[in-house]
């Protein structure tokens, strides 16, 4: 496979969307970092909800794309719900890959040297349209923004190891026993094994964890694993004055402000239960009794009566917050950020509150304490330990109480440097073809 000069380069991204979720906001935000270095990258997706140039969306083509768009996620997350055995809580903790869209023709696609794939599910891209891109001779890049890419269909291990093993998955814990002779999840497994066989793609995991587990993965360890972190929006992620913060979105001055959320505030794995659990014990505790924190809430929940636990806490729901620019006033009105995450990758919300000086608390797991300098720009508790959890957010707003911590920032921009990611993905791009080299 030719390799292109670095100035020559172009990169075509695909993604689902552009913004909803920390993989398509990570995504976009690559493509923008890639352009302002020089490199000819553009994005395509499936829905565009940002407006942003460069982006192509699929969805806008014609009404009738719009519709099969919609068929076709229907019908992928009707897979999942019938092998899950019609539970409905977990519909999109797995895709089976059985439709997508053919971009073999797409103007994006042709005219690209390096094939990016992100996160690709809900009716975007099956395994036939990844094996006609396959086809193309193009370089492809597969970025792990979770464990799908390496796994047959999850996008969570809970502890599942089958797909370290050389069978490769079968029987899938989180599927329901199928039909006799018909394994959904071994079949998948051998249809990626064909696949990255023809498609011979290097692999980029987002943390040291997640390249790790690619690297026992019996799908992609045999190929080229980088780890490479997200970039951040340094332009909108930015330190303001804290009571100036406050005062802007019309929060109390006086008293410490706990930030909890996540895009889908009830997602179980994102800690929901674990964060209802926390706040009650450290309310109890005599520095919150005497400091009277408030907790502030962000994100969307389907059933809001959920937080009745906490009806004796003082807490503010804010709901789903859009513009980065808010989102960066909340992070610097907080004396910390709780995240009670039970499995995770590298969360942009993480890299978002420091790069304000706000503080993380969170569960040691995943990629997760890649991110903290415990007791230092941030805390990670134990994992599920809520007492824990509690005390670390005792000991992060008292070492908060005289203004934002300033290694937190400092700390994000030495992890996160735009233009070193930006090369890294370049000699990604410019490697040669594994095979080549064997």
């Amino acid at each position: 496979m030719a390799i292109v000069p670095s100035t020559d380069l172009k990169v075509a991204h695909l993604c689902t969307n552009d913004s909803a979720g920390g993989a398509a906001i990570a995504a976009r935000r690559l493509m923008m970092a890639q352009r302002a270095c020089g490199i000819h990258a553009d994005m395509l997706v499936l829905k565009s909800t940002s407006g942003t140039p460069h982006v192509s969306p699929l969805w806008e083509e014609s009404p009738w794309v719009k519709g099969l768009a919609l068929g076709k996620k229907v019908l992928e997350a009707g897979s999942s719900w019938i092998c899950q055995g019609f539970r409905r809580a977990r519909i999109f903790e797995t895709s089976i890959p059985i439709t997508g869209f053919s971009l073999r023709h797409h103007p994006l696609i042709h005219s690209a040297d390096v094939i990016h794939l992100h996160w690709i599910n809900q009716g975007f891209l099956g395994i036939r349209s990844l094996r006609e891109i396959a086809q193309l001779d193009k370089r492809i890049v597969f970025t792990l923004h979770d464990v799908w890419p390496v796994t047959a269909v999850c996008h969570y291990l809970d502890d599942c190891t089958k797909f370290c093993e050389k069978k490769g998955c079968y029987d899938c814990p989180q599927l329901q026993p199928g039909i006799p002779f018909l394994d959904i999840a071994h079949l998948v497994f051998e249809q990626k094994k064909r696949l990255y066989q023809a498609m011979k793609p290097s692999f980029v995991g987002c943390s040291r964890w997640i390249t790790s587990e690619a690297k026992r993965s019996s799908l992609s360890g045999s190929y080229p694993i980088d780890t490479i972190p997200n970039v951040f929006d340094k332009d909108s992620f930015y330190p303001t004055p804290r009571v100036q913060a406050r005062l802007q979105l019309g929060l109390p001055t006086d008293r410490p402000i706990l930030l909890f959320g996540a895009a889908r505030l009830d997602n179980p794995r994102k800690g929901f239960q674990e964060m209802i659990a926390a706040l009650q014990h450290f309310y109890a505790t005599p520095y919150a009794q005497e400091m009277r924190p408030l907790a502030v809430l962000f994100g969307k929940i389907e059933q809001p009566d959920q937080l009745a636990p906490l009806r004796s806490i003082d807490l503010k729901c804010v709901g789903y917050i859009s513009s980065p620019q808010e989102m960066a006033l909340y992070y610097s009105a907080a004396n910390v950020f709780v995240t009670p995450s039970l499995t995770d990758n590298l969360p942009n919300t993480i890299i978002e509150a420091a790069a304000t000086g706000c503080p993380t608390v969170a569960f040691q797991v995943g990629g997760i304490p890649e991110m903290i300098i415990h007791g230092t720009t941030g805390y990670l508790a134990r994992y599920r330990d809520i007492e824990d959890l509690s005390r670390g957010i005792t000991e992060m707003l008292q070492a908060t109480e005289e203004g934002p911590i300033d290694l937190c920032r400092t700390e994000t921009f030495r992890r996160y440097d735009t233009t070193t990611i930006v090369k890294q993905y370049n000699d990604v791009y410019q490697r040669r073809n594994y095979t080549d080299d064997n």
